[in-house]
């Protein structure tokens, strides 16, 4: 099943889930995401995971894109 996830958090949809396909169907999913709203919600967020996570559990640092 296809989707497109959001965090869930206020400009983004409720539920975080941007577009979800129909399971077993093979398909292409659209949704409007605004990369804007993204970087403010990963620097000012509720919740903000990218720098609350256990660096000693993950080898490979996550890149944080940068929106100009």
């Amino acid at each position: 099943q296809a989707g497109i996830i959001t965090p869930s958090d206020f400009p983004f949809a409720r539920d975080g889930i941007a577009a979800e396909g129909t399971p077993n169907i093979e398909q292409i999913i659209v949704a409007e995401v605004d990369l804007n709203d993204l970087q403010g919600n990963r620097l000012n967020g509720t919740t903000i995971p990218l720098y609350d996570k256990r660096k000693d559990v993950y080898e490979h640092p996550v890149e944080v894109i940068k929106v100009s």
